[in-house]
């Protein structure tokens, strides 16, 4: 009776040697996908910086904007945070936009040009432009 009580505690200790071989198994796998994720990592990282060049520039962004930061907003070189700041508009000023990309904007204000983040600008509806100018027309 004592004997088959040994074979099954036998059989019970062979199953977690294998859960453990399995585990060690298991372990390098993880360190090769890791080294495959970085190595595509600096890729990403590469489009990224060179994304805002590759957009197209889009010209039904046309018209007369406003800054709407508090701070003012710098004008660019490029569509980059990381190049020369060429300019700067300050809070509430207008400036022209000529084109953009959904992101950066190239705009005139002064005698400056360059790029600044399209979203601390906000389009100036034509209507108000148009509707100052009517009643000169009218009086004319």
């Amino acid at each position: 009776e004592t004997e088959p009580e040994s074979e099954t505690e036998t059989e019970v200790e062979a199953e977690p040697e294998s859960e453990t071989e399995t585990e060690v198994e298991t372990e390098p796998e993880p360190e090769t996908e890791t080294e495959a994720e970085t190595e595509t990592e600096p890729e990403t990282e590469t489009e990224t910086e060179i994304e805002p060049e590759d957009r197209k520039m889009d010209a039904s962004y046309a018209g007369t904007y406003r800054c709407i930061s508090d701070n003012g907003l710098n004008i660019r070189e490029d569509r980059s945070t990381e190049v020369d700041v060429a300019g700067f508009i300050p809070f509430n000023e207008k400036a022209i936009v000529h084109r953009a990309d959904g992101e950066w904007a190239e705009v005139t204000y002064g005698d400056m040009n360059g790029y600044s983040k399209l979203e601390f600008l906000e389009k100036i509806p034509e209507e108000t432009e148009s509707t100052e100018t009517e009643p000169e027309n009218t009086q004319s």
